[in-house]
């Protein structure tokens, strides 16, 4: 047997067929509602009507849960039970809305349908759009934070991190054992240095 993996969660085109898929069999499932209601021409308050709403309520919530679980993990190989089973109920309502309403859908403006469709679609991807665009945007601009508040000795050769070090060095008083060590000598003799050049620019000057 070959293995193969439908909707992989890796691919972001799967990702993208399985979101159009969701969309589709929800709506039918919905449109399935009206449908039996039309053809069948039961009233609206009618005991199965509302039993059936209810055990589609109960059914769909573990049904979005197996279904995301499906096509967002790689470690998951196979769909849950409950959606099988409201796929099954969703198709099998509309097969018997077909067959029984050859009249309804002989009339269909099949065209009308299809733009609806392509509609739907536009809009799925424009939303997809928009998330990712700001997903990248936030995600980057945490990026550039945890950079910015990392140590120095992580990566002491980045000029930004040796900078934010010294910025937080703290200042030596003078009764500091650094301070106290240090040898003055050569600090006097610096100052006498520049003292005696000085006089002798003046001099020159002069």
């Amino acid at each position: 047997w070959t293995h193969v993996r439908w909707l992989d969660p890796e691919s972001s085109f799967m990702r993208v067929i399985a979101i159009y898929i969701m969309m589709l069999v929800t709506q039918l499932a919905e449109l399935n509602t009206f449908f039996l209601k039309y053809i069948f021409n039961y009233p609206i308050n009618h005991w199965i009507g509302i039993i059936r709403i209810l055990i589609i309520c109960a059914i769909v919530a573990p049904t979005i849960r197996q279904y995301y679980t499906y096509v967002t993990d790689p470690m998951c190989k196979r769909v849950g039970t409950q959606l099988w089973v409201f796929t099954a109920i969703t198709v099998l309502e509309f097969i018997i809305s077909i067959k029984h309403g050859q009249h309804v859908f002989s009339q269909t403006i099949f065209t009308n349908v299809i733009l609806w469709l392509l509609v739907q679609m536009g809009m799925v991807l424009i939303c997809l759009y928009i998330l990712w665009f700001f997903f990248t945007k936030q995600s980057k601009k945490t990026a550039v934070g945890r950079l910015r508040n990392e140590p120095m000795d992580k990566n002491p050769t980045a000029p930004r991190k040796i900078i934010s070090t010294r910025a937080h060095q703290p200042e030596h008083s003078l009764g500091d054992e650094e301070t106290q060590g240090c040898n003055e000598q050569p600090y006097k003799q610096r100052l006498g240095q520049i003292h005696s050049g000085l006089m002798k620019q003046k001099i020159v000057i002069k």
